[in-house]
């Protein structure tokens, strides 16, 4: 076996010093806080759509659906 180098075992490499800085990405750009406003806001439209009724149904699934694009994707 070759004595290997001993300068090979002294280098110094970066050490990333903001790891908690990064955040977690699912798909693509949309971070797991994205991700998660989308899926809350999209829950509560959706159970308003399905389970109210009357004339303020709609704009209430809209309202909700706008929040959680708008938390989102908005900076």
């Amino acid at each position: 076996m070759p004595i290997q180098d001993a300068s090979n075992y002294n280098k110094q490499h970066a050490v990333p010093q903001n790891i908690m800085d990064v955040e977690f990405k699912i798909i693509g750009e949309l971070t797991l806080r994205q991700f998660a406003y989308l899926i809350i806001f999209g829950g509560i439209a959706y159970v308003t759509a399905v389970y109210m009724g009357g004339i303020f149904k709609w704009p209430l699934v809209v309202i909700c659906a706008l929040l959680g694009v708008g938390l989102a994707f908005v900076p």
